[in-house]
C-alpha cells in the first residue's frame, strides 16, 4: 500500500493505527517523529538511497529476515546502514 502525498506525521499514526512497521529512506525526519511518540510499532530506517528494484528487493528480504529473528519492534528502529549493517536501536524521546 502506498500512502503517497501524506505528510510524514500522518504516515507514522496510520502506521501505528494499522499496526504495521514504516520503512523509510527518510531517516532524519522519521527519526526526529520516532522521538516525539511514546508508542509506534517500529520503524525501518534505511540510509542507502538509489538503490535499484533489484536490490531494493534483496535488501528487504534480509530486512524481513532479521525482524523474524529479533521479533516485535514495537517503540524500536531498525536502522540499516550505507552498508547493510542493520542495528535495533530504541530512540530515546526529546525531553
Amino acid at each position: 500500500m502506498v500512502w503517497e502525498g501524506a505528510a510524514d506525521h500522518e504516515l507514522l499514526d496510520r502506521a501505528y493505527a494499522e499496526d504495521r512497521i514504516l520503512v523509510t529512506l527518510n531517516v532524519g525526519d522519521f527519526e526526529a517523529l520516532v522521538r516525539k511518540r511514546e508508542l509506534h510499532a517500529g520503524v525501518v530506517l534505511i540510509e542507502r538511497a538509489g538503490l535499484r528494484r533489484d536490490e531494493q528487493i534483496a535488501l528487504m528480504k534480509k530486512v524481513v529476515a532479521s525482524l523474524a529473528e529479533h521479533g516485535a519492534l514495537i517503540n524500536e528502529v531498525l536502522r540499516v546502514a550505507e552498508d547493510e549493517t542493520m542495528t535495533f536501536e530504541s530512540l530515546p524521546t526529546s525531553a
